[in-house]
């Protein structure tokens, strides 16, 4: 037995446990008949989330949506859970369309408003709405995360999201969701927002289509539902010969343009993804859509950030995620030497939850077992942009709505703005790469690749051969984490199932791995550092004209020209005096090409540089007889180019010889023994005050995070009882004004009333 086994247990849990499960299937209690008609739906549904101030947000949105145009509504707020809820009333009467509270299973039909019930989780469900009562405790509230969610896996990319005012991240994991599914999502302006955190947070993820003013809403909408194609026909339309062309020059111009290459992906996806940024832009057509982008970059660019789908989650199918652990993690931990390190690939890793998620699960059963090895986890991706956010580490507040609490104070740190940064323990065992999948070599010699929700985009011959570098770069016996939607297919051969549930494969021995030839498809350019990195340096054939132009101005004789390594770039006038070549390889090392003397002068100009800023100057004495003396002056090259120092070497005559017995070597020797000895007194002395207060800090500051972690739960508690108070109270402000206007028209009818009984004398 090992250590791992000897020390196994439970599985950790990775998400709150208090998220309801969504059971698909139709509802025994409703008529076949009814659901056979809804399926598939031939209409738009659309999910409103708000919490507070959400009532009067609601009110001027449901003033201004088309009621005529066979569109569903669905409305989620946060409402108390003992009080009885005045919602569906207060929108009846800004709206002509019925408004109806759900109280059980109801099918969803069009042209009608159906609001949550207070103490429930509305969910979507084959075409119904049914309820389930909310868990105890209610810290955490995901009311609108489940309906947008629960839509998602329904509809796909019939989904159809806004999100309102609210004072919490409410929707932001359910918006993801949608956008994952290829839906539509818009979200209120913050500026304009009672309460702008739901919205804010919903508009970071990057993923709103439409970020708009209340007012803008009814009409936007309306106009993506008009121009797009999806509730035209049962099935999905046949692309015409003219729109696969189309859809081939658009490819074209995202390579050209945009730095993607989608030629390897599905079709019938690029298809869906472009029409539906033709009905977003108000098109009729794909053509016309073409022409637009011609014209303006950003549009290029935003499909591109479309097809990439740059949509994941921490611990995204957690169930998936237990089985990684149960199945397949103690079995890379087992008989593993601790020189070994453990090797993973996260390859499509977005903005890094996914190889951040792998690298806590790594960490925790390290933990558990008791072993102190290695980890490196390589993340790759082809967007830019995404590894930027990925290694800045900064994720939203939302991301306490799916990461168990002890999993999230363990490796993230709360930051101003009300987010989290990934701790250093958790980011410094992961690399991220930009990396071509479909060019660029693989990594070797992994212990696990994981590959989620990727593959299910590309055309089944790419997948092969994607299938084939993955054998290759795992390790004999390493293992493959697929997608739920993704299997290995006929590549048997190359993989054995470990849990065809949860897509866990382990690679087979074969006689031999032949590596894959690059790149899978024709003309696919490599990913270069060097287009990362912008240029610092000058081109070497400017470097002559650039220490010429310095020389000119400084009058000087002797220079050389470092880079910010001390690697020579260029040398100008008689250098024989000052500098050799050392003994051994050859090398371009300033330091290691002079004296011991002239090394200790050119330390000091140089530091005086790079870290004074400043001008560095030192003068040598020479021997008596030479009546001469080497003045070494250090300066920046230019402004611009901080890294590059020009040092230049002057003998300057002496007016009158030297006095006689007096040795500045070994003054400057004394000095600096003398500066040295309580230099290191000082700093024995600020390591143990550090150290010390260290102890101390240490101690404080578990007792902090611990009084923290307890005041956030309490806050949490309270801003949830304040949210549902601020909707009783806001509904009882609706319906007290509408009681008020009926008391003034009850009492000016009894005034005339009075006035007619008076005048007739009745």
């Amino acid at each position: 037995m090992t250590q791992a086994d000897d020390k196994k247990s439970e599985p950790f849990p990775f998400l709150p446990g208090d998220s309801p499960v969504l059971v698909t299937g139709l509802p025994d209690a409703v008529p076949v008949e009814v659901a056979a008609a809804l399926e598939p739906l031939r209409f738009p549904i659309v999910a409103v989330g708000a919490s507070a101030g959400g009532v009067e947000a609601l009110q001027r949105l449901f003033k201004l949506l088309p009621a005529t145009r066979d569109i569903a509504y669905v409305v989620v707020v946060h409402l108390a859970p003992d009080r009885t809820s005045h919602l569906a009333d207060i929108l009846a009467k800004v709206t002509p369309m019925p408004v109806v509270q759900v109280k059980g299973t109801l099918p969803v039909e069009p042209n009608r408003v159906y609001v949550i019930p207070p103490g429930h989780y509305l969910i979507f469900d084959s075409g119904y709405l049914r309820i389930e009562p909310v868990p105890e405790p209610r810290s955490s509230r995901k009311a609108i995360d489940l309906l947008f969610t629960s839509l998602a896996e329904e509809l796909q990319e019939r989904a159809i999201c806004i999100v309102l005012t609210g004072a919490d991240h409410d929707g932001t994991v359910g918006l993801k969701a949608i956008k994952a599914a290829g839906g539509m999502a818009m979200a209120q302006a913050p500026e304009t927002a009672q309460h702008r955190d739901m919205p804010e947070s919903a508009v970071q993820t990057g993923l709103v289509d439409h970020i708009l003013p209340i007012e803008e809403m009814a009409q936007t909408l309306a106009q993506y539902i008009d121009h797009s194609s999806l509730w035209r026909g049962v099935s999905p339309p046949v692309a015409s010969g003219e729109d696969t062309q189309t859809l081939k020059d658009i490819v074209a111009l995202i390579r050209t343009h945009a730095g993607g290459d989608f030629r390897g992906y599905k079709e019938g996806m690029l298809m869906r993804r472009a029409k539906r940024r033709v009905a977003l832009r108000g098109f009729e057509s794909l053509a016309a859509y073409l022409g637009y982008m011609q014209t303006h970059q950003e549009e290029v660019e935003a499909l591109r950030k479309d097809l990439l789908i740059n949509v994941t989650e921490f611990f995204r199918e957690p169930q998936a995620w237990r089985a990684l652990e149960e199945s397949v993690l103690p079995r890379i931990l087992d008989n593993r030497k601790p020189d070994e390190p453990i090797r993973a690939w996260v390859a499509g890793c977005s903005t890094g939850e996914e190889a951040y998620s792998l690298g806590i699960a790594l960490l925790e059963m390290r933990q558990k077992a008791g072993l102190d090895i290695g980890l490196h986890i390589i993340a790759s991706d082809l967007d830019h942009a995404s590894l930027e956010v990925a290694r800045k580490g900064i994720y939203p507040g939302s991301i306490a709505n799916v990461l168990n609490p002890e999993l999230l104070a363990r490796y993230f740190t709360r930051i101003e703005g009300n987010r989290f940064r990934v701790r250093t323990t958790l980011r410094e065992s992961i690399l991220f790469s930009q990396h071509n999948l479909i060019a660029d070599p693989p990594f070797s010699r992994m212990d696990l690749i994981s590959c989620r929700n990727l593959l299910i985009y590309m055309k089944p011959e790419v997948q092969d051969q994607l299938f084939a570098m993955f054998h290759f770069a795992l390790k004999p016996e390493g293992y493959l984490f697929l997608g739920k939607s993704e299997t290995v297919g006929v590549h048997h051969d190359l993989f054995a199932p470990v849990s065809k549930k949860f897509r866990l494969y382990q690679s087979k021995e074969t006689p031999r791995r032949v590596p894959v030839r690059l790149p899978l498809i024709p003309d696919t350019s490599v990913t270069r550092l060097s287009a990362e990195v912008p240029r610092t340096q000058p081109r070497r054939l400017e470097y002559a004209e650039l220490v010429r132009e310095l020389l000119l101005k400084q009058h000087l004789v002797t220079a050389v020209l470092i880079d910010r390594d001390s690697q020579v770039l260029y040398f100008y006038g008689p250098t024989r005096d000052f500098i050799t070549q050392p003994e051994g390889a050859a090398t371009r090392d300033l330091l290691s090409m002079v004296s011991d003397k002239l090394r200790l002068a050119l330390r000091a100009v140089i530091h005086s540089v790079r870290e004074e800023s400043k001008t560095g100057e030192v003068v040598l004495e020479c021997p008596p007889n030479e009546h001469r003396q080497l003045r070494i002056r250090a300066i920046r090259a230019n402004k611009e180019e901080t890294g590059l120092i020009l040092v230049t070497l002057e003998y300057e005559a002496l007016s009158h010889p030297p006095a006689q017995g007096f040795d500045a070597e070994s003054w400057a020797r004394r000095q600096l023994q003398d500066d040295l000895r309580v230099t290191q007194l000082d700093l024995e002395a600020s390591i143990e005050a550090l150290e010390a207060n260290n102890v101390e800090l240490h101690l404080a500051n578990e007792e902090v995070m611990s009084m923290n972690e307890e005041l956030q739960s309490a806050n949490e508690e309270l801003e949830t009882s304040k949210e549902e108070l601020q909707s009783v109270n806001e509904e009882l402000t609706t319906v007290n004004a509408d009681l008020e206007r009926s008391v003034n028209e009850l009492r000016t009818a009894n005034d005339d009333l009075l006035n007619l009984l008076a005048s007739t004398d009745l």
